[in-house]
């Protein structure tokens, strides 16, 4: 096993609800499927494998629908290519995809310390409808939402870009009774590695909040102003 293995791999799953009793996981429905072939001594490095998950869908969670995954890699020795796409009743498909240097490295293959990297995520929906995936039941967000994130550079010091907005939104705390309407949030992140933040929120009456700042994701430090206006929270 040192000097690395290979094999075929399959897997049928038509029914995921039997993830209730062994994971405690609160599936209603859903199938999943997946296939994998790899190699990995130094020699023959390789590897491709793909999966699949239909008809999707979780106990309490309204507005999603019922949810597709589709994911594959295929891995050459050197570089990894990955892509995945979940589909459902929330806008546009979630999109990912990666291309990063990997390694043969024994049993298991290891990210290379230096190469190119090249991701990306996207999607563009109404960010409700996904929200009710988050375990947070107190919290409520609702609006446009657009995501758009890439990563490039080497992989050694890589370089995060883009950002996500939410426009045309609402915030409730249903625990405190905070109400927050015409929300508008917008996240860039820069080449140097600060993540900007910009929020306006109304109280659905006369008050106001905002919020600007930049956030150094490298722990270097944060500025953030915050200013609310006659707002009742």
């Amino acid at each position: 096993f040192g000097a690395g293995a290979s094999g075929n791999l399959r897997l049928n799953l038509p029914d995921l609800t039997m993830l209730k009793t062994f994971a405690d996981v609160p599936i209603d429905t859903g199938a999943a499927t997946a296939r994998a072939t790899f190699d990995t001594r130094r020699s023959r490095a390789r590897a491709n494998a793909s999966a699949s998950v239909t008809d999707l869908t979780f106990s309490d969670v309204d507005g999603t629908g019922a949810m597709n995954l589709d994911a594959g890699i295929d891995w050459q020795g050197r570089t990894a290519r990955a892509n995945a796409t979940l589909a459902g009743n929330f806008g546009e498909p979630l999109t990912v995809r990666a291309e990063v240097p990997v390694r043969a490295g024994g049993l298991f293959p290891e990210l290379a310390r230096r190469g190119a990297v090249d991701a990306a995520i996207a999607w563009t929906g109404q960010i409700g409808d996904l929200w009710a995936l988050v375990p947070a039941p107190g919290h409520v967000v609702t609006g446009d939402a657009k995501i758009d994130l890439a990563v490039s550079g080497d992989i050694s010091a890589p370089m995060i870009t883009g950002g996500a907005a939410v426009t045309g939104g609402g915030y409730q705390n249903l625990d405190a009774g905070t109400i927050l309407t015409d929300l508008t949030i917008d996240t860039t992140l820069d080449a140097n590695g600060a993540l900007g933040v910009k929020l306006r929120a109304a109280d659905g009456a006369a008050g106001t909040v905002s919020t600007d700042g930049s956030i150094s994701l490298d722990g270097n430090g944060l500025q953030v102003t915050t200013k609310i206006d006659n707002a009742v929270l």
